[in-house]
């Protein structure tokens, strides 16, 4: 089994931002800069009790997969426009981009794994501590499906 590192990860956001987006990985990507930490997207079903007096234990059936939410740290740089249109993305209402998360897992072959969706940023919470740099937590909300371009 293969083992890759977190370091190399990318985080994209895409050029154009509303409701007619183009497909999620047919946009001009940015990449943002500064990264310290990335969580997510990551997929969750929840499920509903369908049991009836016939049956003899509990059943269930699972809802639509919940696309979750892309979680990342920058250390803040105002001079970087990819921090700027980020906060503008998050002061701003029903601001949906297209992003992709870009794996460091290429090892031997000639592509890494991409994932791609639609989000919008649901917040903006840097952080002041005295000896250390200010750091942004930054969530976006996933908004459908995760369409993963699997490494090749």
């Amino acid at each position: 089994m293969a083992k890759f590192p977190a370091q190399g990860t990318v985080v994209r956001y895409g050029a154009a931002v509303g409701t007619g987006l183009p497909a999620p990985g047919v946009d001009t990507f940015t990449a943002v800069g500064q990264l310290q930490s990335i969580s997510g997207p990551g997929i969750a079903k929840s499920q509903f009790d369908v049991t009836t007096f016939d049956d003899l234990a509990k059943t269930f059936l699972s809802d639509l997969p919940e696309p979750g939410t892309l979680e990342f740290t920058i250390v803040l740089d105002g001079a970087l426009t990819d921090h700027v249109a980020i906060f503008g993305d998050a002061a701003a209402q029903q601001r949906q981009r297209n992003w992709q998360v870009e794996l460091n897992d290429q090892g031997d072959l000639t592509s890494n794994t991409i994932l791609n969706f639609v989000a919008e940023v649901l917040s903006w919470s840097p952080s002041f501590e005295a000896g250390a740099a200010v750091v942004v937590e930054i969530s976006c909300q996933v908004s459908g499906a995760i369409t993963p371009t699997w490494r090749a």
